[in-house]
């Protein structure tokens, strides 16, 4: 999801306000229907892990509020961990890793995926 336009880099939240704004909603639209704190949207548009008061629900408010935009809540979520450097716990994270490895597996045969 992170990509390049202009010299510009475009964030996990910057496609997630962009795409709240397409549809039309406002950050209490969300909070709303989502039933989530405004003080986390904003901190899930702003990758700002140190607003979450508990660590172990981020998942699924990152997936949640993905799956509402229209966008993939795993690959939001997993862009989320590497543009915030946020981690899970261990059956957690294994589990994430072998969907990332899949992930890119998939990618592979249509893509050339360069790791620095």
């Amino acid at each position: 999801m992170l990509q390049q336009f202009d010299k510009c880099e475009v964030t996990l939240g910057d496609i997630m306000r962009g795409e709240r704004a397409t549809l039309g909603k406002t950050i209490t639209d969300v909070r709303l229907e989502l039933r989530l704190s405004k003080k986390y949207i904003l901190a899930i548009e702003s990758g700002d892990i140190s607003a979450f008061r508990c660590l172990k629900f981020v998942p699924g408010y990152v997936r949640s509020y993905a799956h509402y935009l229209g966008l993939n809540p795993d690959q939001a979520f997993a862009t989320f961990c590497i543009e915030t450097g946020f981690s899970l716990g261990s059956e957690q994270q294994r589990n994430m890793r072998a969907w990332l490895l899949n992930y890119i597996h998939l990618l592979n045969g249509r893509f050339s995926i360069k790791v620095s």
